[in-house]
């Protein structure tokens, strides 16, 4: 793994819990970057222009989810959210000339809390159409596609299906709610296995206990398993404290993948 994204959902520089994590990771930003999602930005995206200026003068780098997981798990309709994803595309345009940054593409996640009458075949095509759409009008390096799917034959269909989106950065999709047991552990693989050969892989919200089994096969993945519930975003809270643990909490979270590195560098050595 190349480059680890760490994910706030506070995206304005007057934020002194995001200078507090920048900061941090501006020490270290060959490996790590931040990543932001849409359905937070779309709140106020002159405010997150300023920020991504900052980031790129930073020389950091930002990755851009589409915001499609949490979106969706408001209920919102499908037609809801077709009216989102204009939004976003937009966003897109008028974003990518900040060249520090990657736009994932629009998708449905295959996950059962939301949608539940839609299945895993359906959301797949409607990833597929999504992506299509946004791709044939919008043929740029800044872009990610993100493949679907729950078992590893279904991510197999997905790819196959996108394969005419070409983008060097592929994201890897529906893997956050995965709980730690050995039956996920052998899909994961498995999933990682098969799509190896579609790109940089970027495995969205896996957490650590499951990156460490595929940390050497992919190139880049990000803190979203833990970072929208963490008190160290709860609430915006501005008190000193907060800022303190952000920077404790990055520098934990840092220590633990670079030990996770340095295991995958023993076994290739061995």
């Amino acid at each position: 793994m190349q480059m680890f994204y760490f994910v706030f959902t506070q995206y304005k520089l007057s934020s002194r819990v995001l200078r507090a994590g920048l900061d941090v990771i501006s020490k270290h930003n060959q490996h790590y970057g931040v990543l932001f999602g849409y359905n937070f930005i779309r709140r106020n995206e002159h405010s997150f222009e300023q920020t991504l200026r900052y980031l790129k003068q930073s020389g950091i780098d930002v990755l851009i989810d589409n915001g499609a997981f949490h979106i969706l798990s408001s209920k919102i309709t499908v037609d809801e959210y077709l009216r989102y994803v204009d939004k976003y595309k937009r966003f897109i345009n008028k974003m990518m000339r900040y060249d520090n940054a990657t736009f994932a593409l629009p998708d449905i996640p295959c996950d059962e809390r939301f949608l539940s009458d839609m299945t895993i075949d359906r959301r797949i095509e409607m990833t597929v159409k999504l992506h299509y759409d946004i791709y044939n009008s919008i043929q740029n390096d800044s872009l990610m596609k993100v493949i679907q799917g729950y078992y590893p034959q279904q991510y197999v269909k997905c790819a196959e299906k996108l394969k005419d989106v070409k983008t060097q950065r592929v994201g890897v999709g529906s893997l956050c709610v995965r709980k730690y047991i050995s039956e996920n552990v052998r899909r994961i693989k498995e999933i990682v296995k098969a799509l190896k050969d579609e790109g940089q892989l970027h495995t969205f919200g896996l957490a650590l206990r499951l990156l460490r089994h595929v940390i050497d096969e992919i190139f880049s993945s990000d803190s979203g398993a833990w970072s929208y519930t963490s008190q160290f975003y709860k609430k915006n809270k501005l008190c000193e404290d907060v800022y303190k643990r952000n920077i404790k909490v990055i520098l934990d979270y840092m220590s633990k993948i670079e030990k996770m590195k340095m295991q995958t560098l023993t076994r290739w050595i061995q």
